[in-house]
């Protein structure tokens, strides 16, 4: 298969997808622009159509206060007992994400649609979902986990963060069991473990973060357990994708915040990048394909190019 570089083309961050019926959805952070949350569509991973804007609305949002680097973050998209569901963090300035009630407009969020033309359901704001880059999963028993990414407690170093996953109940957008650390990035010293995925496979959950930042350290790590409690265990090959080590002059830089699809037999990852020229990324973070092939119980994504 031949497909453009990127799939998505200027300002496509945070890219999140799933596959329903052969046709798979695609939803990008839009931060603090309006309409947001553009969602695609393929049957191919090759040829894209856009379907709808599940934000389309600035009021629902408070996104007139956003502001530089503010707004809908790291949307994840996920399709959930017949509906489609979208978990994300909207960030004000105020920085108010742990919620005192269901009429707050900033925070971690749920919108649900039947249909990825929507229309998508109004916000509802999720009390202790502090923190940014919500993901659900649904567990093999139905056990859905809301898992997000905080600024660690008692940090060893600056910047360090945690990820965090705890039951969730949808039809009332409430967690419903205790919460559990779990991770806090593969390597020593790295900042900003975020981004957080969750999948199964062969007996096994992974864990899928981005790590280093999201500038010319940004990378794409993983983590395994054999339960959700752990003890969670990362890839002896970590970072499994990044551009960091090509140099500044490769045409593809800050590659990282990746998702995982299984189609088939195959697996594909969605991951951000940017297209430098002159040492600036003039349109922003873009979505390019990766292709992913497993070995020893762990991905590898690009196998043989690694890029």
């Amino acid at each position: 298969m031949t497909v453009a570089r990127p799939i998505l083309r200027g300002f496509h961050p945070d890219p999140s997808w799933c596959e329903v019926d052969g046709v798979v959805y695609l939803v990008t952070s839009t931060f603090n622009w309006v309409p947001g949350l553009p969602i695609y569509c393929s049957r191919d991973l090759a040829s894209w159509e856009f379907l709808a804007h599940a934000a389309p609305s600035a009021a629902d949002f408070r996104l007139d206060e956003a502001q530089d680097s503010g707004g809908l973050y790291a949307p994840t998209l996920r399709y959930v007992g017949g509906r489609f569901v979208i978990v994300c963090t909207s960030v004000l300035p105020d920085g108010s994400w742990d919620l005192d009630d269901d009429e707050a407009c900033s925070g971690s969020f749920v919108i649900t649609a039947e249909s990825a033309e929507g229309p998508w359901s109004a916000p509802r704001w999720v009390q202790g979902a502090g923190g940014i880059d919500p993901d659900i999963y649904e567990d093999r028993d139905g056990t859905l986990w809301w898992t997000g990414t905080r600024l660690a407690s008692d940090p060893l170093w600056e910047q360090q963060t945690e990820i965090w996953t705890r039951p969730f109940d949808l039809e009332t957008a409430r967690f419903v069991g205790p919460e559990r650390v779990i991770w806090h990035g593969a390597l020593e010293g790295a900042v900003w473990s975020e981004g957080p995925h969750i999948f199964w496979r062969d007996g096994w959950y992974y864990l899928l973060t981005a790590e280093g930042g999201t500038a010319s350290n940004h990378a794409a790590t993983v983590a395994r357990a054999r339960s959700i409690d752990g003890p969670w265990q990362g890839c002896p090959r970590n970072p499994v994708l990044t551009h960091r080590h090509l140099g500044r002059e490769y045409p593809v830089q800050n590659v990282g915040h990746a998702d995982l699809l299984r189609r088939g037999d195959e697996w594909w990852a969605a991951v951000l990048g940017v297209r430098s020229f002159e040492g600036h990324h003039l349109l922003g973070r873009e979505t390019f394909l990766c292709p992913v092939t497993w070995e020893d119980g762990w991905p590898v994504c690009a196998r043989g190019e690694g890029k």
